[in-house]
């Protein structure tokens, strides 16, 4: 039985496994932000204009 206000380490390896990924894409979409922007603009004309 864990005491309350006690994590498991799995639990903390979760946590850390999630920050990491979360870190790893904003890296990404830093670097690529002229190629995001340019994703997005796409994505916002496809819908727009319904892919035609």
């Amino acid at each position: 039985m864990r005491k309350k206000g006690q994590l498991g380490w799995d639990n903390i390896y979760t946590w850390v496994l999630v920050l990491a990924f979360l870190v790893v894409i904003l890296i990404m979409i830093f670097t690529n932000r002229e190629r995001m922007v340019e994703i997005l603009d796409s994505v916002k004309s496809f819908l727009r204009f319904g892919g035609g």
